[in-house]
């Protein structure tokens, strides 16, 4: 029982850490992008009663593939009868990892252990799965209501998710949008 304990744990610790760097490649260093600028480079349409809008390779999308890593820009409010968020640069004013559980398996087929499941399924616990990523909080001063942009790794059970890199992210936002140190 203590190690299906001990590995949420320490995702959850390691999720709030808080750290404002993030990898820059797999296997190489972490840069700080606190103060750094996002430039969007068209608007993003926000639909009816939303509060984000999901990218991934470079297009706004309304279902993404959970295995790759993507992105959601997010405004503060859903009471509107649709809006976008127009072209500008954000300044990223704090980075934050974060750490998702997530209750339904996209596709229940891809489970690639079963006996850790069975494990995890001994003790009562399903075998989670998660999304770890990253919160950027972005400020604007034409665009208050702009909130943050958060970007996601693949889904991925609790002994293999990890945040997205730097190169994976800016591959999520393609030409959409480009982060700028």
């Amino acid at each position: 029982m203590r190690l299906p304990l001990i590995i949420v744990a320490s995702l959850l610790l390691a999720a709030c850490g808080g750290a404002s760097t993030v990898r820059d490649t797999v296997g190489g260093g972490y840069v700080d992008l606190v103060g750094a600028t996002v430039e969007l480079h068209q608007a993003l349409p926000v639909a009816a009663e939303r509060a984000r809008v999901f990218v991934q390779d470079g297009r706004v999308v309304s279902g993404f593939d959970h295995y790759r890593a993507h992105c959601a820009f997010e405004i503060r409010s859903v009471d509107h009868g649709g809006t976008s968020i127009a072209a500008d640069n954000f300044r990223i004013v704090g980075v934050q990892q974060t750490l998702q559980q997530v209750v339904a398996v996209p596709d229940p087929s891809t489970r690639q252990l079963a006996a850790v499941g069975l494990a995890f399924g001994m003790f009562g616990l399903d075998s989670p799965y998660y999304y770890m990523g990253y919160h950027f909080t972005l400020h604007a001063d034409k665009q208050p209501e702009v909130m943050r942009m958060t970007c996601f790794g693949a889904y991925a059970a609790a002994y293999e998710v990890e945040p997205p890199t730097l190169g994976e992210i800016r591959a999520a936002l393609g030409e959409l949008a480009t982060i700028v140190r």
